[in-house]
């Protein structure tokens, strides 16, 4: 009697928990996940499983297109200043 008590409980906190989400989530054949919010900004989160360097467990890291864009454009401006930095107490130029 128990075991069915509890089996009805747990049945209806998981289908009230599936209830209540408005996410889809699609996964690319990159591995890549994507999901929309279903919000008014209509903003869509790509979800990435990745390793650390050094480490075994993957972390999920989920972020919109325009911060993709923008760690994107950031990285490439450091590695820019780091080479012209280089490039300009060597003597080498760069074209």
């Amino acid at each position: 009697m128990y075991k069915k008590i509890l089996l009805a409980a747990m049945l209806a906190a998981l289908t009230q928990g599936c209830a209540g989400s408005a996410n889809t989530a699609a996964t690319n054949s990159d591995g890549t996940q994507t999901a929309s919010t279903g919000s008014s900004d209509n903003a869509e989160l790509i979800c990435q499983n990745t390793r650390s360097t050094g480490s075994m467990l993957k972390n999920k890291r989920c972020r919109t297109r325009e911060q993709i864009e923008a760690d994107r454009e950031e990285a490439r401006n450091t590695m820019n200043s780091i080479h012209s930095s280089v490039a300009g107490s060597s003597g080498i130029e760069r074209k």
